[in-house]
């Protein structure tokens, strides 16, 4: 029996390889855990997704056909009472596609019995759990991981809803799981940190003794990634004396901005413009990683 299934809004997604990793990392593990998207991935660049992994990803239907279906099955008194009345009470009031969804997914859990749902960001998926929870009393969790936590939308199931009825909440930073300590004590204890993780079998041990060291970023070019300020203490390195070359790899609305600072500075950074793949990423000899 599977001990808990995966739910994403979208999966696997390029801007979003720690989900990835961490799945693999658990099926690297012997632990294959069902996982659902409620989206597809959308014009993505070509990555080497692991086959074993993204075949065995259960996409759910489109609005036009998820909603007869789901109707289909309310009207033939499959369901309790209960969910069919919740549903029926809802309507079409913002977010119904979740108890849809919800209901899409309940009943295919409990077919392979599976007890609990963890969701990636405490948005879309998070909410779609909470129903499953609630119509079927599968047990839910998330992680939290930036705007979702820090600037939550306006739904009628908000951050607060969600983090009453969560077993648990994990977040991937210290400061993250502070954040919400504070700002949801009577949830404090089920607030748990996990690291982001990286396979560092694939970095070797950095060496410092050559001339010239090597960083390498990897980001969207927006302003929360800080890739301003990396730019300007590249130029305190080099006015030091260091020697260094800086390679920044990401895709975003700053890029020309960036590069405009690049060449004012004249800091030793080189931005790489579009996306790249995780093996572009390491292609660079880097003595320090930055993701």
């Amino acid at each position: 029996m599977n001990r808990f299934a995966y739910l994403f809004e979208r999966f696997p997604s390029f801007g979003q390889t720690f989900c990835y990793r961490e799945v693999a990392e658990l099926y690297r593990q012997g632990v294959k855990a069902p996982i659902f998207s409620i989206r597809r991935p959308k014009d993505e660049p070509p990555q080497n997704w692991d086959p074993q992994i993204t075949e065995r990803i259960q996409y759910l239907p489109e609005e036009a056909e998820l909603v007869p279906e789901i109707d289909r099955i309310l009207k033939r008194g499959k369901l309790p009472k209960e969910v069919v009345d919740l549903v029926a009470e809802w309507g079409r009031r913002t977010d119904f596609l979740r108890l849809y969804q919800a209901i899409y997914i309940g009943v295919r859990l409990q077919e392979i019995e599976v007890r609990h749902v963890h969701a990636h960001f405490a948005g879309m998926a998070a909410r779609t759990a909470f129903w499953i929870n609630k119509f079927f009393g599968i047990t839910f969790s998330f992680t939290g991981h930036a705007n979702d936590i820090f600037a939550p939308g306006d739904f009628e199931i908000g951050l607060g809803t969600l983090m009453e009825s969560a077993k648990a909440i994990i977040t991937v930073s210290d400061y993250a799981a502070d954040f919400l300590k504070e700002q949801f004590p009577d949830s404090a204890e089920k607030i748990h940190r996990v690291y982001n993780g990286l396979d560092l079998a694939q970095f070797k041990c950095a060496d410092f003794s050559s001339a010239t060291c090597s960083i390498v970023a990897v980001g969207r070019l927006i302003e929360k990634k800080g890739f301003a300020d990396l730019i300007r203490t590249c130029e305190m390195l080099k006015d030091r004396g260091h020697q260094f070359h800086c390679w920044i790899i990401g895709d975003g609305p700053l890029e020309k901005e960036l590069r405009a600072q690049i060449g004012q500075l004249q800091s030793n950074c080189r931005s790489f413009a579009g996306e790249k793949t995780w093996s572009d990423c390491a292609r660079p000899r880097a003595n320090t990683f930055l993701d």
